[in-house]
């Protein structure tokens, strides 16, 4: 029974009333309900076990955040590209998309993308395709140019130069040696 201060629970139909979608999941209010694409999930380097989510046949050599960003752009998707998040299960791989499939009504927004399964083989058919992929003088920022230049060490207008400029006064080799002898002061041994 109920207590006192119980109320029933209005949500459950009751005979005779039917639910308009029964098998429709409501999402709490706050929650995001966009659909998380890690390129983990289409990588021909992964098998299943490892989190590919794709038949190996359909799979994408190195897939990147940036090249699921631009198919879901070709695919008329609203996304957001989140170049620092990472995978669990690959954790060296940077990037995940967020795609929102379905409008507030609950309809895909793309009638030929109404899952996330038929989204990630979508995404599978047309990296291929990229122009990144296609064109071998295409310019491309890598991932590793990206986080260099997160972390402020590659400036994309100037060549990068990671030794330290020699001093006035002070010879090429005297730059480069360091100025302090490293170790335990007055050991022996």
């Amino acid at each position: 029974g109920l207590a006192d201060d119980e109320e029933p629970i209005e949500d459950i139909p009751r005979d005779g009333e039917e639910d308009e979608d029964p098998f429709r999941s409501v999402a709490p209010p706050g929650k995001d309900t966009r659909t998380i694409v890690y390129p983990l999930y289409m990588s021909a380097k992964r098998s299943v076990s490892e989190g590919r989510k794709v038949p190996a046949e359909m799979a994408v050599k190195d897939p990147t955040a940036q090249e699921i960003a631009q198919v879901c752009r070709h695919l008329q998707l609203k996304h957001e590209l989140e170049q620092l998040k990472r995978h669990p299960r690959d954790c060296w791989t940077f990037g995940r998309v967020r795609v929102d499939l379905f409008d507030a009504d609950g309809k895909p927004r793309n009638p030929e993308v109404p899952t996330r399964k038929a989204l990630l083989r979508a995404i599978c058919k047309v990296i291929p395709t990229l122009k990144s992929r296609t064109d071998p003088n295409h310019q491309v920022v890598t991932q590793e140019m990206f986080l260099q230049q997160k972390l402020g060490l590659l400036n994309m207008s100037a060549p990068a130069v990671f030794a330290p400029a020699p001093q006035p006064g002070m010879g090429a080799a005297e730059a480069a040696a360091p100025s302090k002898k490293k170790g335990k002061k007055g050991r022996k041994g």
